[in-house]
């Protein structure tokens, strides 16, 4: 009997002992959130066809010798501030590409974290805090730094130096930078931010809105040699009955309603069709243009009744905060039955024609007048939608409700290169159609 009541009491106060180291330990488990590579744009005036998306992040290029940056809202835990305990950057580049030189963490213009880095490489999957030289993490727990919904994450990248000849500067594909903050026992839960799922290589998302204003998912898995092989339909949403609607990249999707407010969306299911969604969030008045497309990287194109192209950028247009460039006037004349964005500042206008134009805005990046084109390359584009699928893929709606499939192999320059059309499905009898197009 003595034997149990020492043993029980023994037992009672290893597991008390536990307990009371383990408390301090266990409310410095820390939670990680992900602000993925796709939601980072560039500073300044960039050249065109610098930002792509690929599977698991977003590709930067530049010029030879030119520092590039870029940069992101930083997404935290629920609330409006909190505490940084560690930060991971995860990226690759080629060998002999660009370097990343230096990673900051802003809040307003003082800064919270800034270190100049010399790292290239293959980092994606890599966390090494040791030795400095290759470190891609840093730690903090000993001196946490504050951070908010607004706090800004940059990044510079140095592209290489022909010096003998002209070189290839190469790429640097971010796919995400992770923040570890700790995770309260007072609050059992913390709303992270959704994992980041990528698209399959070679899909797009289409999103479709019959006449009972239901948005429709559908994933075109064929879409980059117009093969027949999609995932979907799934309903993702209902009451999208907004006068004008046009992706913005990343999932981001802006609708006009008939007070001509400019709300923002993001679906954060988009890659599989899940009803996972950020906002509604209002972000401009007075949007009442005759035609209103995306221009990649948080820009929008707006045509009013006098035919002048206006160009705005919605800086925000990441997390849906509302921080805007311009209006800036950007052409005139443009008159076209349908307008569509190409990709790297191309812009397409199919005329009363029928004709197919080309434009490329090459002051797209900063609104300034640069352009080269037009350019015809096609004819008998008489279809009842048409809309941009990436990376050179067109895809029509005939009178028959046939999606049809083109990529405009020339799309960069304007030349006449086709392939395609294929017929990619039927029944597409949409009252709206669109792509989320990838984040040029």
């Amino acid at each position: 009997m003595k034997i149990f009541s020492l043993r029980r009491s023994f037992t009672t106060t290893v597991i008390l002992m536990a307990f009371s180291i383990g408390l301090p330990l266990m409310a410095q488990f820390r939670v990680r959130v992900v602000t993925p590579g796709t939601t980072f744009n560039t500073e300044g005036a960039v050249a065109p066809g610098v930002v792509q998306d690929v599977p698991g992040g977003r590709r930067f290029r530049g010029r030879a010798g030119s520092l590039l940056k870029v940069r992101a809202v930083m997404r935290i835990p629920a609330g409006s501030a909190a505490e940084m305990q560690r930060l991971v950057v995860h990226f690759r580049t080629n060998p002999g590409g660009p370097r990343l030189r230096k990673v900051e963490v802003l809040n307003g213009s003082n800064a919270a974290f800034s270190l100049a880095t010399d790292l290239a490489g293959d980092y994606v999957a890599r966390e090494t805090p040791t030795p400095d030289v290759v470190a891609n993490i840093w730690d903090f727990k000993s001196q946490p730094r504050g951070v908010s919904s607004q706090t800004i994450i940059r990044l510079e990248v140095q592209f290489p130096v022909g010096f003998d000849s002209a070189i290839d500067p190469g790429e640097f594909v971010l796919t995400g930078v992770g923040v570890d903050f700790p995770r309260s026992l007072a609050s059992e839960t913390i709303e992270e931010h959704p994992p980041i799922v990528s698209l399959p290589v070679g899909a797009a998302v289409v999103y479709a809105v019959p006449s009972n204003s239901e948005l429709m998912w559908y994933r075109h898995d064929g879409h980059s040699d117009g093969s027949f092989r999609w995932s979907g339909p799934k309903k993702v949403g209902s009451g999208w009955s907004f006068t004008q609607m046009f992706s913005g990249g990343g999932g981001v999707i802006y609708g006009i309603n008939d007070a001509n407010e400019l709300m923002w969306y993001r679906h954060d299911g988009r890659a599989e069709g899940s009803f996972r969604w950020s906002g509604p969030k209002k972000v401009g008045s007075g949007w009442s243009f005759k035609q209103v497309f995306s221009g990649g990287g948080g820009v929008i194109y707006g045509i009013n009744d006098a035919g002048e192209l206006m160009w705005y950028r919605h800086d925000g247009h990441a997390d849906g905060s509302f921080r805007w460039s311009g209006p800036k006037k950007v052409g005139t004349g443009w008159s076209f039955k349908q307008v569509f964005y190409g990709g790297d500042g191309v812009i397409y206008g199919i005329n009363d024609a029928g004709e197919l134009m080309w434009y490329r805005h090459d002051g797209h990046a900063d609104g300034s007048f640069r352009w080269s084109g037009p350019k015809k390359v096609g004819s008998g584009w008489s279809f009842k939608q048409v809309f941009y699928g990436g990376d050179g893929v067109i895809y029509g709606i005939n009178d028959a409700g046939e999606l049809m499939w083109y990529r405009h192999d020339g799309h960069a320059d304007g030349s006449f290169r086709w392939s395609g059309p294929k017929k990619v499905g039927s029944g597409w009898d949409f009252r709206k159609i669109f792509v989320d197009e990838p984040a040029f």
